[in-house]
């Protein structure tokens, strides 16, 4: 009987330490860092990886845009200086264009003078003309040249440039009289095609000769101190 009580005592003492053991291990496992989860193996939901690519393309679209802004202001500045430098109207520039419009509208004159040469005399009047107007262009442009290459001072006092601003007048003058005779040798010329390409010519031409003429109106105004008396002896 007594060594039933022992054994009964026995296997309650160790029930009870087993009980009391039971929660420590329970907070050990719990506790242990090896047990806890790692961030980086934490998997992200699908919803969050979507945002995250959205907001990538969308930043990407970003840059994009604005390299593409960047290289159209860059072609914008470089057409603006482009045309910047051509509103300039560089005097030189602007009396090569003229010689090198009259160059071609006399070559196409000759040309036309070439196929007319037996019907009338037509063909040689035409090629008499167009070199003579070849000539004058560029006589013309010389003195308009000296007349722009005047000193300040010299133009203060004196004026500008008469003596040559009269003689280019008069040039143009001829000009006048010369695309009349033209027009008419046109009118002559039996090939509808040959007549119609001289009058384009004369067109040409007749630009030219305005421009020239506006040049030599603005060449002329200005203040000068006697201007008046040196435009007088140059008549």
């Amino acid at each position: 009987m007594q060594n039933k009580k022992k054994h009964f005592k026995k296997v309650l003492s160790i029930s009870v330490f087993l009980l009391m053991l039971s929660p420590l291990a329970v907070i050990g496992i719990v506790e242990d860092p090896k047990d806890i989860p790692a961030p980086s193996a934490i998997i992200p939901s699908p919803v969050s990886k979507q945002a995250e690519n959205k907001t990538m393309l969308k930043n990407q679209g970003k840059e994009q845009q604005n390299a593409v802004q960047l290289q159209q202001d860059a072609q914008d500045k470089q057409a603006n200086g482009q045309a910047k430098a051509i509103g300039q109207n560089n005097p030189n520039d602007k009396a090569r264009q003229r010689r090198s419009k009259v160059a071609n509208a006399v070559h196409e004159m000759l040309g036309v003078a070439n196929r007319n040469q037996g019907d009338k005399g037509i063909g040689e009047q035409i090629r008499v003309i167009a070199q003579t107007q070849n000539q004058n262009q560029e006589q013309i442009e010389d003195e308009i040249k000296q007349v722009k290459n005047r000193g300040r001072l010299k133009k203060f006092f004196f004026g500008p440039d008469y003596k040559n601003l009269n003689s280019v007048e008069d040039r143009l003058a001829n000009h006048d009289e010369k695309l009349e005779q033209l027009k008419q040798l046109a009118i002559q010329i039996a090939d509808e095609a040959d007549a119609t390409k001289l009058l384009e010519q004369i067109e040409i031409m007749e630009q030219v000769k305005i421009e020239l003429a506006k040049e030599v109106i603005a060449e002329s105004k200005g203040f000068s101190l006697f201007g008046w008396l040196n435009k007088m002896l140059t008549k």
